[in-house]
């Protein structure tokens, strides 16, 4: 559960480094703004939902192959690899 909560913290820290990043550019004098804080943001999102249905695998092992085949092609492996 430890180990959980700081990787939650270190996204939290994530967001607010990116949001000062995004913040601050203007003043130091670079003219255009970085979405810094949307691509850290959707970053986190599809990694809860990667984690989310690493989960469903676990609790329901009739999801464990065809989201291991979903997590395969993401990967860029090999449809028929089986564990």
């Amino acid at each position: 559960m430890r180990e959980g909560l700081w990787h939650k913290l270190s996204e939290v820290i994530a967001l607010i480094v990116a949001y000062f990043v995004q913040y601050m550019l203007p003043y130091i004098g670079i003219p255009y703004s970085v979405p810094a804080v949307s691509v850290v943001t959707v970053y986190i999102v599809l990694m809860e939902i990667g984690s989310c249905l690493e989960n469903l695998g676990e609790i329901n092992p009739q999801l464990k192959e065809p989201l291991s085949k979903v997590f395969a092609q993401l990967k860029g492996g090999d449809n028929n690899e089986t564990k």
